[in-house]
């Protein structure tokens, strides 16, 4: 019955108000700053007077409206076309509402929007990058897959509302360029734009212009000197920062206020994980070129507040134009590239490529990242990849990759080992079956030898991970888990007696107790 009557309000508003839409929007209307009790939406049109909002509550029919204020931008030579901004104050938190453009007799359509909880709350946001020129399949990805999988067939959206999107960079193919902002980033993302509010890391592509930062509302907590180039916000359980990897600005300055800002995350018992966005990766497997020093400084950082401070950790990236997943070989920190939702795919074989050791999956096609949050003791964070295939063969894939990260991760059980001979010559090391008490499933192994049961002078390692994909091919090496031929155990003038032990790490970047080390005499 609920349903019913909210259902006939909105219809009987809609029959009031017009769905018509009269305005040629340049960008818009998007929302910006959406909190638990506030909102603004901006629109850049040619207004022939002041717009205003007209906006309700969802299931209400009394309705409310603010004048839009515009936007000085001196540099923008059409005085035409002017950027407004309405504030909405007074909201309830955690409530849908509706909201159109009016000015004089023209009416937009209806668009809506959500304010964030203030209260304790799951919610799951997005995560999207490098738009550029490919605006013809953004538009599908946005209308075929993110549309879809976010909103329309999204069954848990009461439990976990979609709250925001992070975009990594690369908006539009030249920042300088006004007709582009329109065509390549606010048409096609205007589905999405117009009901949650996008928070983006600058990229190289949008060549510092001051179009990005008229567009859009960022927090002012970076460095005064260089406000809108990096920020953060918290939202629930989670710290998001933002930094720009773009020189001039990877300078000690950005470096001083992250570490600043890592400093303080580390006593704040409110904060569960830490997001960090920047443009550029710090390795790439599909184009190595696009990688960055200052990325690779800043992965450094987050390894070492992380060791600090217990908080499992995401980057994530763009640049690369297609998903990789890595981590910190000795912390929970999941390094993501998640390029692109159009900008051409970085294809296999198109450039001088590099497999690295502690990245297991990296595919060459446009995409999307999906993470829901929970909080408490069993706090977590759950991410899924939704691929919409490459170039040439854009289509709606579903998800290609899945994985979590927990606030209070259980360590797989210690491996025993034991050794069992094959033949006079040939003698493997067996570990014992991967137990692990929440679920996740086995992700590496690593294999130490020493030349004292004490493990004080370790001389050969070796570092499996389940699988590998790179190249356009799945590798499998899950039965190289649980075994290591002695044969393979090289170095230290080839003793023969030496101490082999191997420790666990499972799916969520958990480690386990290294295994009592077995003695070994070479046949």
């Amino acid at each position: 019955m609920k349903f019913a009557v909210h259902f006939f309000v909105c219809c009987f508003l809609l029959s009031l108000w017009g769905v018509t839409q009269a305005f040629e929007f340049k960008a818009g209307p998007y929302v910006q700053s959406v909190a638990a009790n506030s909102a603004s939406i901006r629109m850049e049109a040619e207004f022939a007077g002041t717009p205003k909002v007209v906006f309700f509550r969802e299931g209400e029919t009394e309705t409310f409206s603010v004048n839009a204020t515009l936007i000085e931008r001196n540099y923008h030579a059409d005085k035409k076309v002017g950027l407004f901004e309405a504030k909405l104050m007074g909201l309830v938190s955690g409530a849908r509402y509706l909201y159109q453009i009016q000015q004089g007799s023209q009416k937009s359509g209806l668009f809506l929007f959500k304010t964030l909880f203030k209260e304790p709350h799951t919610f799951a946001f997005l995560a999207l990058s490098d738009a550029q020129s490919g605006y013809k399949v953004t538009r599908q990805a946005v209308n075929q897959s993110l549309m879809k999988y976010a909103f329309a067939s999204y069954v848990d959206e009461r439990t976990f509302p979609v709250s925001f999107a992070l975009f990594t960079g690369d908006l539009v193919q030249k920042g300088n360029e006004y007709k582009r902002w329109n065509e390549e980033f606010f048409a096609p993302m205007a589905p999405l734009m117009s009901r949650l509010c996008v928070y983006p890391a600058i990229g190289n592509h949008e060549e510092n212009t001051p179009y990005y930062f008229s567009y859009f509302a960022l927090p002012r907590n970076g460095s005064p000197e260089s406000l809108g180039h990096w920020y953060y916000f918290d939202y629930q359980n989670v710290r998001f920062i933002t930094l720009n990897s773009n020189p001039p600005y990877t300078n000690e300055i950005q470096l001083a206020w992250l570490d600043t800002l890592l400093l303080e995350t580390e006593g704040r018992g409110d904060v569960d994980f830490v997001v960090l966005q920047l443009h550029h990766p710090a390795e790439s497997e599909l184009w190595p070129e696009g990688e960055s020093p200052f990325s690779k400084t800043v992965n450094t950082k987050l390894a070492e507040f992380i060791g600090k401070s217990g908080k499992a950790t995401i980057v994530l990236s763009g640049h690369t134009h297609g998903y990789s997943r890595g981590q910190d070989p000795n912390q929970p920190l999941f390094k993501l590239i998640n390029g692109s939702i159009g900008g051409a795919t970085d294809n296999w074989g198109e450039f001088k490529q590099k497999d690295y050791l502690n990245y297991v999956m990296s595919k060459d096609e446009y995409g999307w990242l999906f993470v829901q949050v929970t909080r408490g003791e069993n706090a977590a964070m759950s991410f899924k990849r939704y691929s919409f295939g490459k170039d040439g063969n854009v289509k709606d894939q579903g998800v290609v990759d899945q994985f979590i990260l927990r606030k209070n991760n259980a360590t797989p059980d210690t491996p025993h080992l034991t050794i069992t001979k094959v033949s006079k010559q040939i003698a493997n090391i067996e570990s014992s079956p991967f137990k692990e008490a929440q679920g996740d499933t086995h992700l590496t192994s690593e294999w130490q030898a020493g030349t004292t049961p004490a493990m004080d002078n370790i001389f050969w390692g070796r570092t499996t991970h389940a699988y590998n994909e790179y190249g356009g091919s799945f590798y499998d090496y899950k039965p190289l888990l649980t075994k290591l031929s002695i044969a393979e155990v090289t170095g230290s003038g080839e003793l023969k007696t030496f101490y082999v032990r191997l420790r666990y790490r499972d799916s969520a970047l958990a480690y386990s107790d290294w295994s009592t080390p077995i003695k070994v005499e070479r046949p």
